[in-house]
């Protein structure tokens, strides 16, 4: 009976501990697009903006 307990509990531990590094994966994955995404918006900002202005000044 222990070592039918102990095997059970072994296999419970080893599934969780797959879905942790499953988890861990998911979640590099999902930072290293951000941090993709981070850089892209910063070379996007520091990109020149054009000015806009009236040729006539506004109408009050």
């Amino acid at each position: 009976m222990a070592g039918e307990y102990t095997d059970w509990l072994a296999k419970k531990i080893a599934a969780r501990i797959e879905e942790i590094k499953a988890a861990n994966e998911l979640t590099h994955e999902q930072l290293r697009k951000s941090y993709l995404q981070l850089g892209l918006s910063e070379a996007l900002l520091q990109l020149p903006v054009p000015k806009v202005w009236r040729p006539d000044p506004p109408k009050e």
